[in-house]
């Protein structure tokens, strides 16, 4: 009987210590480094190695904060267009009524640049009293919408001499010079009747509006709105 004790516990050792090495054997301990995440590894994880797996997740950390910061100026964007239609609505009803004043900068008169200082102070923004000085305050867009800077170059010449704000439809409104009111007409305008070089500035963060409602009884004079002849 004591044989046979001491053989079953013998044989019980036995197996405890193969099951230990078949464990070890199957789910080695690895140590990767640490993860921002705090996720689990997955089983695509266990097969890289610890640099392999610390870069693998840095880059998912990159991409994950990149799209947040795409998706934050997305917001910011439509915010902001949504914002400047009201003040664009604002900024058409002095069209035909504003005279052009140098260096004034509110609707009871302005210059060019005292325009675009108002209508960018209505968004929280302080831009110099300045065409040259405004011009380069952004960065040149292709595609404009509406609020963006239009300034406009002589050829060859390196500086703005002149700004306005791109309204849509290829619409400017702009002070133009002393014995003038403010007016809206089409950029090639300018560009056809002074021989100058438009471009367009983005100052703020801006996309397409929603389509624009329009308002009845509009006070913008027909007879201002011009278009390239």
């Amino acid at each position: 009987m004591k044989r046979f004790v001491t053989t079953a516990i013998g044989f019980a050792l036995l197996l405890t210590a193969c099951s230990s090495t078949a464990f070890s054997l199957v789910k080695p301990e690895v140590t990767y480094a640490a993860d921002s995440s705090s996720q689990q590894p997955t089983l695509d994880d266990l097969f890289m190695s610890p640099e392999e797996y610390q870069a693998h997740h840095e880059s998912e950390a990159a991409r994950l904060a990149a799209e947040q910061r795409d998706r934050k100026i997305a917001r910011q964007e439509k915010r902001n267009a949504v914002k400047m239609q009201k003040v664009l609505t604002r900024l058409e009803r002095t069209a035909g009524h504003t005279w052009y004043v140098f260096s004034g900068s509110t609707p009871a008169g302005w210059d060019c640049s005292g325009l675009v200082a108002w209508t960018y102070r209505q968004m929280g923004v302080e831009l110099p009293h300045s065409a040259i000085a405004q011009a380069k305050r952004g960065r040149f867009v292709k595609d404009p919408v509406p609020g963006d800077l239009v300034a406009y170059y002589y050829r060859g010449y390196p500086v703005s001499t002149h700004t306005g704000i791109y309204i849509g439809n290829g619409k400017v409104i702009h002070s133009l010079k002393p014995g003038t009111v403010t007016r809206i007409e089409s950029v090639e305008h300018g560009i056809l009747s002074w021989g100058m070089v438009a471009r367009y500035v983005r100052l703020i963060p801006l996309t397409d509006p929603p389509k624009r409602i329009e308002r009845q009884g509009s006070t913008v004079p027909a007879s201002i709105v011009e278009t390239a002849s």
